[in-house]
């Protein structure tokens, strides 16, 4: 990764194929949801934003992630829903909303989304901007980009995103439909902009094949519970991965991160991260393409 900073693991945008759907024989839930692995690589230069031809406009959202820790890489047990490690991933630029907005409360922390040209837009979900569970149809509100074309502190356009389908974080790839507002903001201290955090946990699920389950979890600034990453919009994959219980110690490879499985008794399963990405990382359109 080409920019080091404070940030996550969970992340680089390596294309697969087209958005999808998959249902694993024994009653698994979804494991592959979308063609990208969550790891990306990209950056964006200050540039005038113009709409496509269609008023749409394709945007990215920035992160840096944090890399691990030595501590982090030394065997320890962990129990069910235990994180193994935990990571953060914090906005390239955020900003605070002063005035109520569409479907946003004044107070509402906002992240930055970049157009291949690089324009800035601040987005934010919709109260509440997650679902617990990750089920059939599930989905989390829409997505409200604002943009502030002159940089005088006020957002003049609110911009629509594609539905958010189930995803625990940004990851619209295109922006539509701006209306004009009038909407007093503050971009958010270096230090004190708005972020995420990420871990991976091993859950009890029942199934008939001796499968033991792997999460990628996330929880925004200010929240205390962890929940499912999932995403059918952004092209996300690593939901979730197995390993045979029978076949310890084993290597796990999830959402670009590399865990070794060593044991699993009394309750405890013993692991040993190797390798998390960390750096720049992004959701949605890679500049160039």
């Amino acid at each position: 990764m080409s920019r080091a900073g404070p940030g996550l693991w969970l992340v680089a945008i390596v294309p697969l194929g087209q958005d999808s759907l998959g249902l694993k024989n024994g009653g698994e839930m979804f494991r592959q949801i979308g063609g990208a692995t969550l790891w990306a690589a990209g950056l964006l230069a200050p540039a005038s934003v113009a709409a496509a031809s269609n008023g749409s406009v394709p945007v990215q959202v920035g992160f840096d992630v944090s890399p691990i820790t030595e501590a982090d890489r030394q065997p320890r047990a962990v129990g069910p829903g235990e994180p193994i490690f935990v990571q953060r991933m914090t906005a390239i630029k955020s900003a605070t909303l002063q005035a109520e907005g569409p479907d946003l409360p004044a107070g509402t922390r906002l992240m930055l989304a970049t157009s291949p040209e690089g324009g800035e837009f601040y987005c934010g979900a919709p109260t509440p901007s997650v679902t617990a569970r990750i089920m059939v149809g599930a989905r989390t509100p829409q997505w409200v980009c604002l943009q502030d074309g002159n940089a005088d502190g006020v957002f003049e356009s609110a911009w629509s995103t594609p539905a958010n389908l189930g995803a625990r974080v940004p990851s619209f790839r295109t922006l539509y439909a701006p209306a004009p507002v009038s909407l007093r903001y503050t971009v958010d201290p270096d230090d004190k902009r708005d972020f995420y955090e990420t871990t991976v946990m091993h859950e009890k699920s029942f199934n008939l094949y001796g499968r033991m389950f792997f999460y990628i979890k996330v929880r925004r600034q200010g929240e205390t519970e962890w929940l499912n990453l999932a995403s059918t919009s952004s092209g996300i994959r690593g939901g979730y991965e197995t390993v045979a219980a029978r076949s310890l110690p084993a290597t796990l490879h999830i959402g670009g991160a590399k865990l070794r499985i060593l044991t699993a008794e009394n309750g405890k399963t013993t692991v040993q991260v190797e390798a998390a990405p960390s750096g720049y990382v992004a959701y949605g359109t890679r500049p160039g393409l």
